[in-house]
């Protein structure tokens, strides 16, 4: 069963995807579509999820279930990263690529291997202040408070401290 993302209570469950690339008109219709179509049948041992989803930045596709009501299981969840994975494959998206980043410059967003962090340091393209989104966060509460935060309050600070190459 869909509800509108903004309407979903502080403890909902979250996945975030993001996209190696930004993603374009045409693919944000196909995964609003698809996506739209899955959560009003998704279901967890007969009894509907209430899910929402959104697509974020031109980037992030944010998957989410109301457990209140009826926790996802195992199976059900399945489900849903199988829809992911086959829209990652169809668009060529790298949503399963845990190592890239994602920052903001100029208020747009940029995604890019965390290896070529220290040389983006060295070139004073990202630093301690720079925001970054943080696909960690897992429940309603954390995304609205920290999704987005300065890389120097996230996991990332580590990349901050070394010297440059």
């Amino acid at each position: 069963m869909f509800i509108a993302f903004d309407q979903l209570p502080e403890t909902a469950k979250l996945w975030i995807y993001q996209a190696e690339r930004q993603l374009n008109a045409r693919e944000i219709a196909t995964i609003n579509s698809k996506l739209h179509t899955f959560i009003e049948g998704w279901s967890t041992h007969g009894n509907p999820v209430h899910g929402s989803f959104k697509v974020l930045h031109d980037r992030f596709i944010v998957l989410a279930a109301d457990e209140r009501v009826q926790a996802p299981s195992g199976c059900s969840i399945d489900e849903s990263a199988r829809l992911i994975r086959q829209l990652d494959e169809f668009f060529s998206l790298g949503l399963f690529n845990r190592m890239v980043i994602t920052f903001l410059q100029n208020e747009t967003p940029y995604t890019v291997p965390v290896k070529e962090l220290q040389s983006l340091l060295a070139e004073n393209k990202w630093n301690a202040d720079t925001l970054v989104f943080d696909i960690t966060v897992n429940t309603m509460a954390d995304f609205r408070a920290r999704f987005i935060m300065p890389a120097g309050k996230t996991w990332l600070k580590k990349y901050l401290n070394r010297v440059p190459a």
